[in-house]
């Protein structure tokens, strides 16, 4: 297997690595416009001098990918379900991870806009 590479792209929910003329086609799993999102603000950060703007292969698995959006829309969801534990909202069993319904029970309590402005500070 090689382990550099001149480019890497996202094609069709494949992640295509480029090296001469071998290509390699791995499929992407889960999210394509996240990982197609990360190579382009990846592909810009390498230097000139990077050895000839090589990828190593080891650099491209150890390389973490996060979704900033998910994990807040996650963090907000856990804050919501706090308050509600904090505040007795009686949230149903079955509608304990839907985001918006517990959302919209918690905004529902005169004191979800000042502990939600408090927290932000």
């Amino acid at each position: 297997m090689t382990q550099k590479f001149d480019s890497v792209i996202v094609d069709n929910s494949q992640l295509v690595l480029k090296r001469a003329d071998k290509e390699t086609r791995l499929p992407i799993k889960k999210d394509k416009e996240l990982v197609s999102k990360f190579l382009s603000g990846w592909d810009k950060e390498l230097e000139p001098d990077f050895e000839n703007n090589e990828i190593a292969l080891s650099e491209l698995k150890t390389t973490p990918l996060i979704d900033i959006e998910k994990q807040k829309a996650i963090k907000d969801h856990i804050d919501d379900l706090v308050f509600a534990l904090y505040f007795n909202i009686d949230i149903p069993e079955t509608k304990i991870s839907d985001a918006k319904y517990v959302k919209a029970l918690c905004q529902k309590n005169k004191f979800y806009l000042l502990v939600n402005n408090a927290i932000k500070f």
